[in-house]
C-alpha cells in the first residue's frame, strides 16, 4: 500500500471520448486512505504557452504534411504567413551537383543570380536603382557598354543620300588623308589614307589618256578667274602641214614670238586678174557659196596714153558702189585697205566698171574668205 504521506503532488492525462483531461492529485494532509484528486477539463482551441501541455514528436513519427490555408492567386498575404530563407549568399557563383535540391543563389548584396533562356522576355525597369527610360540621354545619365571582342562587322550608315540634301549638323566627319612632306610609299594591296603635302594639297597622278584639263569659263562667256595658259612650239623651219580639221600646234620663233599671217590663213586667201576695154560692168572676183569675199588690195593699170579712168567697184552685180578708184593714164594704182573692204552679202561677185573706154584696164583684186 502506498504511503500517501509521501505523495506531495501527481498529474496525469486522461483521454475520455476524444477529450483531453488533465487530473490533478493534490494533498496537504492525509486522513485514512483518502486522496484529494481534482480532475480539470483541458481547454479547447489555441492557448498561450504557459497554459498548454508540452509534447514531443515520436522518433519514428511518419511524415507530417505542412500546408497553408491559402490557394494561389486567391487572397492577399496575411500576418501568419510562414517566412523562409530560400537563397544562399555567395561572392562567387556556386557549383551544384546534378540532380540535388538546392537553394537559390545571390551575391553578397542580395541580387539574385539568374540565367535567361533564349526564349525568355525580361523587361528591365531599373539598373543600379536608377529607372530606365527611353530616348537619348547625356553621358552622365546613360549606361556604359562595351562591344564584344568577337563582334561581327557593324555597318555605319549616314542618313543622307548623294546629291539629295544639304549637309546637316549630324554628318559623320572623317580624317581621310595623311599629311607628309615627302611622297609616301605604300605596300601593294593595303588599305591606305589619301596623301597631302604639309599645306593640305592633295597628291594625285593623272592617268594617261583619260585626264582632261579645262578652263574655268566656256566660249561665249565673260572671262573670269585665272585662265589656263597656252604654249607654242618654237620652229626655225616650216613644220609639217596638217589636214583640214586636225589639231595643230601654235608656232613661235626661237624666243617665243608668235608667227602670224596677215589677216587670214594662206588657204583662205584668194585673188584674181581681169582686163577689159569697155564701160560695161565686169566681174573681177567670182562669188563663193556661203562665203564673204572681203577685199584687202586692188591694183589697177591704165594703158591709155591720154585718158584717165574712174573705176567703180560693187560687192554684187548691179549692186551698190563700194569704192571708186581714179586711174591716171599710163599709170598703175595700188590701193591697200587699212583693214578690209567687207562684202555685204555672201555668195556674190565683185565687179568693176570704168567711166570711159580705154584701150585696156588691167585689174587685180586680193581678198580673204570669211564666214
Amino acid at each position: 500500500m502506498t504511503d500517501l504521506n509521501k505523495i506531495q503532488a501527481a498529474t496525469a492525462t486522461i483521454i475520455t471520448d476524444g477529450v483531453s483531461l488533465e487530473p490533478s492529485i493534490q494533498s496537504s494532509s492525509t486522513t485514512g486512505s483518502e486522496v484529494a484528486l481534482v480532475v480539470r477539463e483541458a481547454q479547447k482551441g489555441q492557448g498561450i504557452m504557459t497554459a498548454s501541455i508540452p509534447v514531443v514528436i515520436a522518433s519514428d513519427q511518419s511524415t507530417l504534411t505542412v500546408s497553408g490555408n491559402k490557394t494561389n492567386n486567391a487572397a492577399a498575404p496575411g500576418a501568419t504567413n510562414i517566412g523562409a530563407l530560400v537563397a544562399l549568399a555567395n561572392a562567387a557563383a556556386p557549383s551544384w551537383t546534378e540532380g540535388n535540391e538546392v537553394l537559390l543563389s545571390t551575391d553578397l548584396s542580395g541580387n539574385l543570380r539568374v540565367t535567361a533562356s533564349g526564349t525568355s522576355a525580361v523587361n528591365i525597369s531599373q539598373v543600379g536603382g536608377a529607372s530606365i527610360t527611353l530616348g537619348q540621354k547625356t553621358m552622365a545619365n546613360s549606361f556604359p557598354v562595351v562591344i564584344a571582342s568577337d563582334q561581327s562587322v557593324l555597318t555605319t550608315a549616314g542618313n543622307l543620300t548623294n546629291n539629295t540634301a544639304a549637309p546637316a549638323a549630324t554628318n559623320i566627319g572623317v580624317l581621310n588623308a595623311r599629311a607628309n612632306a615627302a611622297v609616301p610609299s605604300w605596300t601593294e594591296g593595303n588599305q591606305v589614307l589619301l596623301s597631302t603635302d604639309l599645306t593640305g594639297n592633295l597628291r594625285v597622278t593623272m592617268a594617261s589618256g583619260t585626264s582632261q584639263v579645262v578652263g574655268n569659263v566656256a566660249s561665249g562667256v565673260a572671262d573670269s578667274g585665272n585662265p589656263v595658259k597656252i604654249g607654242a612650239v618654237g620652229h626655225t623651219a616650216q613644220p609639217t602641214a596638217v589636214t583640214d580639221g586636225q589639231r595643230v600646234d601654235i608656232v613661235a620663233d626661237k624666243v617665243g614670238r608668235l608667227v602670224v599671217t596677215n589677216m587670214q590663213v594662206r588657204d583662205l586667201k584668194t585673188h584674181n586678174f581681169t582686163s577689159f576695154a569697155s564701160v560695161a560692168e565686169t566681174t573681177v572676183l567670182a562669188a563663193v557659196a556661203s562665203t564673204f569675199l572681203d577685199l584687202t588690195q586692188i591694183i589697177i593699170t591704165n594703158t591709155n596714153v591720154t585718158k584717165d579712168a574712174d573705176v567703180d567697184f560693187r560687192d554684187s552685180t548691179g549692186g551698190t558702189i563700194r569704192v571708186t578708184i581714179h586711174a591716171p593714164a599710163m599709170a598703175t594704182v595700188v590701193v591697200n585697205f587699212a583693214d578690209i573692204l567687207t562684202q555685204a552679202t555672201v555668195n556674190n561677185n565683185w565687179t568693176a566698171q570704168s567711166d570711159t573706154a580705154t584701150p585696156t584696164l588691167k585689174i587685180t583684186v586680193l581678198a580673204i574668205k570669211n564666214i
